[in-house]
């Protein structure tokens, strides 16, 4: 009988226990979060014309150089040119191809650099929000609840952090403009 009511009072216990950290351990769903946010919609539509302006400037270079190429190989397989010229235009060929797969590489590189920078920008304001929230509501951890095996939805604090997000970056946006 004792070891009954140890036995009760103990999962009693445990449960009081467990429900006064329930609250301890937050998440949050990061795929929610960029769907929901104004504010990450903005960073993605600001990626993607970016991206479309990078995207039209080497699609312009490229095109110009495919056409010396092509008007290049025309000459050579003209029979034409003396055994010099052809040497000058081969070495012409390979120096435009080389500098064709530069612009690709530049172009990458300039589109992953932005990504970059506008991420990081959204992480930081992820993270001040998280800090925030994390302070006034006294929680000790946040994860993400993908990473979660199984959690109750009551520890998703996804749309209190979209919403925060969204007032800090109006602000942020409103001081900028004074």
């Amino acid at each position: 009988m004792v070891k009954k009511l140890l036995l009760v009072t103990g999962f009693i216990g445990l449960g009081a226990a467990s429900q006064v950290y329930a609250t301890d351990l937050v998440c949050v769903n990061g795929d929610e979060l960029m769907e929901q946010s104004t504010y990450a919609k903005e960073i993605k539509e600001k990626l993607q014309q970016k991206a479309q302006e990078l995207q039209k400037q080497i699609e312009a270079k490229v095109k110009e150089i495919q056409n010396r190429l092509s008007q290049l190989q025309k000459e050579l397989q003209s029979g034409l040119l003396t055994k010099e010229a052809k040497e000058a235009k081969q070495k012409e060929f390979i120096k435009l191809q080389q500098e064709l797969q530069m612009y690709q590489l530049q172009y990458q590189q300039q589109i992953r650099m932005y990504f970059q920078e506008e991420f990081k920008k959204l992480d930081a304001l992820v993270k001040a929000a998280l800090k925030a929230l994390a302070q006034t509501e006294h929680y000790k951890a946040v994860a993400n609840c993908k990473d979660l095996l199984y959690y109750d939805p009551s520890i998703d604090i996804t749309q209190s952090v979209v919403k925060l997000i969204d007032q800090m970056a109006k602000q942020t946006k409103e001081k900028k403009q004074k």
